[in-house]
């Protein structure tokens, strides 16, 4: 999805590494819908380019343009940004349900540590 940055790996990356560092399966099949729904979305957006270019040169040779490949090229070309304006909302979206069903198992790891771990334990906690 990002371009590789000379410096490194990009932000998206670091924050998908960190996020999905918990080994637990419950964290890594989280990834796998993460990564299923960018796949998803990308090619929503690629086929959103492709039937509007089609759509436009239809129009075009329909109407006698000339050049019309190049016309609705171009107006493919200006039209680009926003919908990848929208597939980025989208993505954000998306990205937000991800990282709360995440927190969500991250408690429940947590829960299930702390009934796990010895009752001298967990009472040395409560009183501190």
């Amino acid at each position: 999805m990002d371009s590789p940055h000379p410096l490194g790996k990009s932000l998206v990356e670091l924050l998908e590494e960190v996020t999905f560092s918990d080994p637990d399966p419950r964290i890594q099949n989280l990834k796998e819908r993460w990564a299923e729904w960018q796949r998803l979305e990308q090619e929503a957006f690629e086929r959103v380019c492709k039937e509007r270019y089609d759509y436009a040169l239809n129009f075009h040779q329909i109407c006698r343009t000339p050049n019309p490949e190049d016309v609705a090229r171009e107006e493919v070309r200006l039209c680009r940004p926003m919908w990848e304006e929208e597939l980025n909302a989208r993505l954000t979206q998306l990205w937000q349900e991800i990282t709360r069903r995440v927190n969500a198992v991250l408690e429940d790891i947590k829960d299930e540590s702390t009934e796990d771990a010895p009752r001298d334990e967990r009472q040395g906690e409560q009183e501190e």
